[in-house]
């Protein structure tokens, strides 16, 4: 249990370090890189094939610039508020599809898309890729010692190697 502690603080951690560091490069230099558009256009939301809900964005400056969005890359939408400050929408969103202008995202629920609809100066970039730690996480949770668990039993039974 303490290690699933410490595991979810390290990943709280790392993933506002992400977000700092994106405020510190400055968005102009990640949509440069290619790992960001600002600003978007925002298309149709939809069903895919697998029954996800989507919705599709355009970018509508630097279309020169090569861009690092692929299927299956984590990505988080933000918008910039009157001060000229970002601020991160709280939902996390992953690449269906990938053009060169067009992008259609997986989204959580039908209330991210009137957010997203309903902000000025949306953008998209790639986000902390959170998959390591699910894998972790659920690695750690199935590897905790129960103590019905035969293989629990199983090694409170073993022979002690140095008799």
């Amino acid at each position: 249990m303490q290690q699933r502690i410490l595991l979810e603080m390290e990943h709280a951690a790392e993933r506002e370090a992400f977000k700092k560091l994106t405020e510190t490069m400055g968005l102009q230099r990640k949509v440069k890189r290619g790992d960001c558009w600002l600003p978007l256009r925002i298309g149709r939301s939809y069903y895919n094939s697998l029954n996800q809900l989507v919705v599709e964005v355009f970018r509508t400056a630097d279309t020169d610039v090569e861009h690092n969005f692929e299927f299956g890359r984590q990505v988080m939408f933000f918008h910039i508020d009157a001060n000229d400050e970002i601020r991160y929408f709280s939902f996390s969103a992953t690449v269906s599809y990938a053009e060169a202008e067009r992008m259609v995202v997986a989204i959580p629920d039908a209330g991210c898309v009137a957010q997203l609809q309903g902000a000025n100066q949306v953008g998209v970039q790639l986000s902390f890729d959170e998959t390591t730690y699910r894998l972790i996480l659920a690695l750690t949770e199935r590897s905790l010692p129960v103590k019905s668990n035969r293989l629990a039993q199983r090694r409170h039974n073993l022979p002690n190697p140095s008799t």
